[in-house]
């Protein structure tokens, strides 16, 4: 008996120490995920520079109130009169993939900006805090990009759809009007299950360790019960977009849908059989007129802030 209590004990012992290891690896990726940089962008076949996909733009640096910074561009878009449009990446991607985005866009705005979020790409700030900072960042953005009264369109995908949504409810809470649309892809409502799914893409188990990696970024990070992006959406002053696969495994299709309800003003474009990102490749027709209509109602809605 003693010898099979020993053994326990050492299976325990090896079971917290697995927990803890495999933890510590999913943090680490969660808040240094991989930077994407020009070499991923040639690999990819993307632009890396606005000229390559067709556009006039100057490189530009944005400076946060913690000293960091992150290079961006700021792309002219085709009309005039028409919104400046912020597009944020998501969790482990970059500018460059929004600048290949940015043509789809120019159409409808007078400027397209795309930057790095912190942590990725070539930002100084050494990680990401997925909420901590980068709401904060991205209303920085704003106040260093001159939009002559035209108000801003905000984009995000994934991660950065959430830091959109925030930054719109921000500024709507404030009684400020210069957010004239939000454009959410691939947005997920809580921070759990795009974790999960992520490990499940690799193989991994998503129980405890997404649990317990959440935990930390819940008291180390500030993530909470403010974190619901529904609840931020309900506090919107101007139109919502969202666009979202039917086969998402990252960020299910229901979050996205609550999210969109839960907006005076929302609504969502349903990719069929579309799973994380890709939207605009897998169905360009489609994206194209979800994109067109929402710039067509700016300035419709008026919801309390």
């Amino acid at each position: 008996m003693p010898e099979l209590i020993g053994l326990l004990k050492l299976l325990a012992i090896a079971l917290v120490v697995i927990l803890a290891g495999g933890t510590m690896i999913l943090l680490r990726a969660l808040l240094h995920p991989h930077r994407k940089t020009i070499g991923h962008a040639l690999a990819k076949g993307w632009p890396t520079e606005p000229a390559e996909a067709g556009l006039e733009g100057e490189e530009v640096s944005f400076h946060y109130g913690d000293a960091t910074s992150a290079p961006g561009w700021i792309v002219r878009g085709m009309k005039d009169d028409g919104p400046v449009t912020v597009l944020t990446h998501g969790w482990s991607s970059g500018r460059f993939a929004m600048l290949a985005a940015a043509p789809l866009f120019a159409p409808y705005c007078s400027k397209v900006v795309v930057y790095d979020m912190r942590g990725h790409g070539e930002s100084t700030a050494p990680r990401c805090l997925h909420g901590g900072r980068e709401v904060d960042d991205l209303l920085a953005v704003l106040d260093q990009v001159e939009d002559q009264g035209r108000g801003f369109v905000l984009y995000g995908t994934s991660l950065g759809a959430g830091f959109a949504l925030v930054a719109g409810s921000r500024e709507a809470q404030k009684g400020s009007s210069r957010i004239r649309g939000v454009i959410v892809e691939g947005a997920y409502r809580y921070p759990l299950r795009p974790i999960i799914g992520q490990l499940r893409r690799r193989g991994a188990p998503g129980f405890p360790m997404a649990h317990l990696a959440l935990l930390h970024l819940v008291f180390w990070h500030g993530l909470g019960e403010k974190y619901d992006r529904a609840l931020h959406a309900g506090r919107l002053n101007c139109p919502l977009l969202a666009l979202h696969g039917t086969a998402d495994d990252i960020s299910p299709i229901e979050g996205a849908r609550k999210i969109a309800a839960a907006a005076e003003c929302g609504r969502i474009v349903e990719f069929p059989g579309s799973n994380h990102g890709h939207l605009a490749e897998n169905d360009p027709r489609r994206y194209a007129a979800a994109l067109e209509a929402i710039f067509e109602e700016l300035g419709s809605c008026q919801a309390e802030a």
